[in-house]
């Protein structure tokens, strides 16, 4: 059964179970997709923002610990701590992908079973720690 879920990517991933849920937006002109797959406090987001012809996919993992971003336009990614985030809503000033996560959207969810690969960090991308404080 396909559950609606609206908040933000922290509380959906809070909520607890495992589920995939995708999201859209078209604002201005920038027409973006999100998937989020949940797990026991684990979460993947792959976003699609397409704008003026140029479409980019920005990834963003968290395995309760860190948090890890990379986009599919380059081989450098950022990792930062997860309670850095959670304990403030602070949204590091260093990366914009941030954003997606304190914005409120309405998910459609199914009941999804986990599987390993989807949590699994790629490989080839190098990720350096960003202070957020």
């Amino acid at each position: 059964a396909e559950t609606g879920f609206s908040g933000n990517l922290f509380e959906l991933a809070a909520r607890g179970g495992s589920w995939k849920c995708t999201w859209a937006s078209d604002t201005s002109g920038v027409a973006m997709t999100g998937t989020v797959f949940v797990d026991r406090g684990k979460f993947k987001s792959d976003i699609e923002t397409s704008a003026g012809g140029i479409t980019l996919v920005a990834h963003t993992l968290s395995d309760g610990a860190f948090i890890y971003s990379w986009t599919s336009a380059s081989q450098q990614g950022t990792k930062f701590p997860m309670g850095d985030v959670v304990a403030e809503d602070a949204v590091p000033a260093t990366t914009k992908e941030m954003e997606p996560f304190v914005e409120e959207f309405n998910f459609d969810c199914d009941p999804w079973t986990a599987d390993s690969g989807t949590f699994a960090l790629p490989s080839g991308i190098t990720f350096t720690e960003v202070a957020t404080q």
